[in-house]
């Protein structure tokens, strides 16, 4: 019964770029799987790298959800808004217990990595039959949840470990990743290229491969491509759109747009916080705030926006410290993770390091967790990289990342 709910998690996790839904069915598999196997036996020791990594990221979560619900409890804000924080924490007390139910499976280990893959596969047919305003859930947490696939995908594919066979596909699950993000449009999720470009580089650095000058002109060629784009006539990935944006709000104050929105929304934040630092001014005078904005300016851009468009000013402005302590113990969670697991799963910290860095970038432009995909994308990423590490033998010769 584990096992099989286990594989409709799986399941659900590749699918999930189709609809928020199959990530909610992979999320309920997943807990539901953890809680079947709070009866079953347990193996490893629980000072292992892996196994401390998820007790870390459990306890990250657990501190962030009571942070959060005593902000709401303050203010008396509606609870709904802590189900985010209470899924990513369900879902690391899930792994917590799932990484000690099974003893290390190699094909388990390829198996996560390759659906992953797929997923990768199903987004890119999602992004390239879909304009951004047909997606199946909004364009920036939609892209940033394909992001955290490709945080996962792209250290398997560099290592070394792992016979050719097997990442050859996984590099083609992760090409297909970056054009679904890059189809998508959404500039907040962009980070993801230069993570990428990173890893290949620090890759290409520390093990010097026969074909390093080909792939050194291979990343050349794409970040040329990638920044030139915002001289094309199409401009696909609305590069130069945001700098107009930015010159238009700096020069003229026009915050009618994208990005000069995003400026002014964060100025009146940054008020707002300096007014209240320590306690915030709550859900319903965050509200107040956007409505008074809105009707200040261009319907068309201000009608529908309810947030500020940052994570941490919008935690920070909502419940002062509290909010913001929430939302910054949820980034050290993962951050603490990646380094528990630096030497003895290279890869799976690698892959954490990657999860940090896109969710908290991607933080900055938008507030993702208001959508439903987000949480859940986020946690099912967090517990594929867990179980993948715990399912990856150790090998003492291997503590350098890949």
């Amino acid at each position: 019964m584990q096992r099989g709910l286990l594989l409709v998690a799986v399941g659900g996790w590749v699918m999930s770029p189709l609809s928020s839904k199959w990530s909610g069915l992979a999320w309920l598999a997943l807990v539901l799987a953890a809680l079947l196997g709070l009866v079953g036996a347990r193996g490893g020791s629980a000072s292992a790298p892996v196994h401390v990594a998820a007790r870390r990221w459990w306890w990250a979560t657990t501190a962030a959800c009571a942070l959060a619900a005593i902000a709401l409890l303050t203010h008396g804000d509606p609870w709904s808004s802590l189900q985010d924080n209470v899924r990513l924490w369900l879902a690391a007390g899930a792994v917590l217990c799932l990484v000690r139910s099974f003893p290390p499976q190699a094909r388990v280990a390829d198996g996560l990595v390759s659906a992953c893959a797929a997923a990768c596969t199903v987004s890119a047919g999602v992004a390239l039959a879909h304009t951004r305003d047909q997606l199946p859930s909004n364009a920036i947490p939609w892209a940033v949840s394909v992001a955290f696939l490709l945080c996962v995908l792209a250290p398997a594919v560099l290592d070394r470990g792992t016979a050719w066979a097997h990442r050859r596909w996984w590099a083609a699950g992760l090409v297909l990743g970056l054009v679904a993000v890059l189809a998508s449009q959404t500039r907040g999720a962009l980070v993801i290229m230069i993570w990428l470009a990173w890893l290949l580089l620090r890759h290409l650095w520390q093990h010097r491969p026969s074909g390093a000058p080909r792939s050194l002109a291979a990343l050349a060629v794409a970040l040329m491509l990638f920044v030139s784009s915002a001289w094309w006539d199409t401009d696909p990935l609305r590069l130069r759109e945001a700098g107009q944006d930015i010159v238009l709000a700096l020069t003229q104050d026009q915050p009618d747009t994208a990005v000069g929105s995003r400026l002014h929304m964060w100025a009146t934040a940054a008020k707002g916080i300096a007014q209240a630092p320590w306690w915030g001014h709550g859900i319903n005078g965050r509200e107040a705030a956007m409505r008074e904005l809105g009707a200040q300016h261009a319907p068309h851009i201000w009608a529908t926006l309810t947030h500020f468009h940052n994570e941490y000013l919008n935690a920070w402005f909502d419940h002062g410290l509290a909010g913001l302590g929430a939302v910054l113990l949820t980034l050290l969670g993962l951050m603490a993770a990646a380094q528990t697991l630096r030497r003895e799963q290279p890869v799976a910290s690698q892959q954490m390091w990657g999860l940090a860095v896109v969710h908290g970038v991607a933080g900055m432009t938008n507030v993702n967790t208001v959508h439903n995909l987000y949480a859940l994308a986020l946690s099912l990423a967090v517990s594929a990289v867990l179980l993948r590490a715990a399912h990856t033998p150790f090998n003492p010769q291997n503590t350098q990342t890949p």
